[in-house]
Formats: structure tokens, C-alpha cells, sequence
């Protein structure tokens, strides 16, 4: 036989045995291949950290009421405390004495390990908004009559007061009101005075009082209710905001720039109406643009004004949709008063879970209010 012939017969014997392994080890290669791409895919979904749970509680300042002691209603909210640890506490009761009100703070402290303690607030206006004025407790005139007083009597009254709060454990208050009106039809004798300079002077004294007993003021109720017609609690107004009405905030943020500021639910005309202050961005970053290291807090997130829509005014919004607003919205903190229960506030925390998970800038403005309270906590927390 010709070499030639030979040469291509023995060609053709090695292709044929070639593709005959490649045949045969085909579904082999193809499983090994499979094999290679799940564990490639695995090793990457293991690479990717898991993420810390975020605090969001610490955004909330959740109610204590102080004549519940014994209550199924104070069990409920000592237990949201200890699982969730909100940021803030609000004192709420009737005439509460000195002893029940370090007993209280007390038990709070005890539910959760000391850095995680919230910081106790409560409204100290003085006449019908003081509720710790039991035994102990100094009572304050209205706050219409304080301003009333020769400088020197204001000044040594709001050093009594603030030592009192002190001794107990308090460390924030939800006043002084600096509220700009002659008269008013539902805040009365919670204002002042019609002349900004005397409500700026004795809310300086007031601040000054309490900075020196290391308690926190709030200012509220930015941007001012003086020329509003209805109480928030009731129903929703819309006020035009006058010069004299931003004015003792713009003083009082000049000489504290890190102060807390109270954000009401008002609408304002020239800016979106319809829309409170309290969840409105346009009205918050008017605070933010002039101070940059104020807090807000909401005023109380259950009240008719911010659960209302315009849409359908027999339908108030639920509370997790005012919350989430308010969070939108720039507040860095959300309020809820004594009618709303723990179960109600966890189902907002629940939302304000889901929402963190799927919104950039929900995420963006959580996180940047829970640096601003680590910071205010570090300042006033005892």
C-alpha cells in the first residue's frame, strides 16, 4: 500500500478516536462547566456583606404616660422600648410629682444598656401645658403671665424650674413657645406677646435658664402659629407667614444655632398650601439653609391637621404615610403623642423598614437625621 494511503488512513483512525472522546466526555464538560458557574455565583453572593440593622427607631420620640403605671398600656410601651430602643421618650401625665417622676425615668433608663437610654423630653410651657407640676415641682404662671414678669422674677423662676427638671432626670423640654399674636382663639395664654423683641428677650432667658441646668429647649411652633385660626389638633389652617412670626426663631437660632426646632401643621401661603409645614421640604430647608446644625422635631404626628388630605378630607392619611412624609420632608425627628398606642408606632417603624430598603433618598435623609441625633445626644443626654 502506498505511504501516502497509509498516512491519511492513520489520520483519519486518530480524528475518529478524537472526536469520538470529545463526543463521549461532552456531557461530563458540560456538567463540570455548570459546576464552575455555581460556584462562581455562589462565592459572590457570599462576598456581599451583610448590612447591620439600622436604629431607625432612634428617629422616633414615642409618649410615657405617667398615670398608666400599672396599665396593660405602659407594660405595651415599656416593651417597645426595651425591643427597639427609640431615640426620645415624652412624659405625658396629670400633676406629676417629683417621686413618680424619677421613678419613671428611672424604669426607663433600666429597660435598655445605658447607650442606648432615650432622651427624656417633656412639654414645660407653664400653666395648663406643665405635667410635671406635683409635689416638687415648682408651678409656672401661663406663659402669657411669664412674660408679664420683671426680668429678674422670669429669670430666677425658670433656674428653679430647670433645677427641678433636673434632679429627676429630664434632659429636654418642649418650650419655650415663641409664637408671635395679641390674641389667638385656640393658643391663648400660651403666647407671649404681639411684639417679637419681648417674645425673643424672654425666650432668650428662658433657653439661657435651661442651657445652664444642661437641659435642651425646643422652639416651637416653627413657622408660627400666631395667625393661624384653627388648633392643629382639630382641623387644618393655612397662615401667611409674616416677618414678626419667623423673627424670635431667627434670634434665638442666631445665639443657639444648634437648638431644637418644633415643626407645626399649618400650610403656608406662597408655598405649597396644602401641604403642612411639618411635611413639607420647601418649609424645613428654610431652617436648614440659614442653620445647619438645628434639629427639628415634628409636633405630634396624630393630630387632624397632619393626617389630613385634600383629596379625600373624610379619609385622613394613615400615620405611617404622615411619618414617612415627615422623614421626606427633612424632620429628624417624629413625635407621637399619647393616644397613639405602641402597636400603632410599631407598625410605623415596620413602614419606615420597608421604606429604607427600596427608596435612595429616604435612605439618604434616614441616615443623615440619625448622625444628627448621635450628635444631640452626645450633647444632651446625661
Amino acid at each position: 500500500m502506498h505511504w501516502r494511503v497509509q498516512l491519511l488512513i492513520l489520520f483519519l483512525g486518530l480524528l475518529a478516536v478524537g472526536m469520538g472522546y470529545l463526543y463521549f466526555t461532552r456531557d461530563q464538560r458540560i456538567s463540570n462547566q455548570e459546576a464552575a458557574m455555581t460556584a462562581l455565583e455562589t462565592d459572590e453572593v457570599e462576598e456581599v456583606p451583610v448590612q447591620t440593622p439600622v436604629p431607625l427607631a432612634k428617629l422616633l420620640a414615642v409618649s410615657v404616660s405617667l398615670d398608666d403605671d400599672q396599665s396593660a398600656t405602659a407594660a405595651a410601651t415599656h416593651e417597645f422600648i426595651s425591643q427597639f430602643q427609640p431615640g426620645f421618650v415624652v412624659l405625658f401625665g396629670e400633676a406629676v410629682a417629683t417621686q413618680s417622676a424619677q421613678e419613671a425615668i428611672t424604669d426607663i433608663g433600666e429597660l435598655v444598656v445605658e447607650q442606648d437610654r432615650p432622651m427624656v423630653l417633656v412639654d414645660h410651657e407653664g400653666g395648663q401645658i406643665q405635667r410635671l407640676n406635683g409635689a416638687g415641682f415648682t408651678r409656672l404662671p401661663s406663659w402669657r403671665r411669664v412674660c408679664q414678669l420683671a426680668s429678674e422674677q422670669r429669670q430666677a423662676l425658670f433656674a428653679t424650674s430647670a433645677a427641678e427638671l433636673r434632679a429627676v432626670g429630664v434632659e429636654g423640654v418642649l418650650a419655650p413657645v415663641v409664637d408671635v399674636a395679641a390674641n389667638n382663639p385656640f393658643m391663648r395664654e400660651r403666647i407671649c406677646s404681639a411684639d417679637p423683641e419681648i417674645v425673643a428677650e424672654v425666650a432668650a432667658e428662658f433657653v439661657a435658664a435651661f442651657s445652664q441646668a444642661e437641659i435642651a429647649s425646643v422652639l416651637k411652633h416653627y413657622p408660627g402659629l400666631g395667625t393661624a385660626t384653627r388648633d392643629p389638633h382639630d382641623g387644618s389652617s393655612i397662615v401667611e407667614i409674616r416677618p414678626e412670626d419667623v423673627a424670635p426663631f431667627q434670634s434665638l437660632l442666631d445665639q443657639w444655632p444648634d437648638l431644637a426646632v418644633m415643626t407645626t401643621h399649618v400650610g403656608v401661603l406662597n408655598q405649597f398650601p396644602e401641604i403642612p409645614c411639618s411635611l413639607s421640604a420647601s418649609c424645613i430647608e428654610q431652617i436648614y439653609e440659614l442653620y445647619p446644625e438645628a434639629i427639628t422635631i415634628t409636633d405630634a404626628l396624630e393630630m387632624s391637621a397632619a393626617r389630613h388630605n385634600p383629596a379625600t378630607p373624610d379619609e385622613p392619611k394613615s400615620l405611617s404615610t404622615v411619618a414617612l412624609q415627615a422623614i421626606r420632608a427633612g424632620n429628624h425627628v417624629i413625635l407621637f403623642g399619647p393616644d397613639v398606642s405602641s402597636q400603632e408606632v410599631f407598625e410605623v417603624l415596620e413602614d419606615m423598614r420597608s421604606e429604607y430598603t427600596s427608596s435612595y433618598e429616604f435612605r439618604t435623609n434616614v441616615d443623615a437625621a440619625l448622625a444628627r441625633i448621635e450628635q444631640y445626644h452626645a450633647q444632651w443626654k446625661q
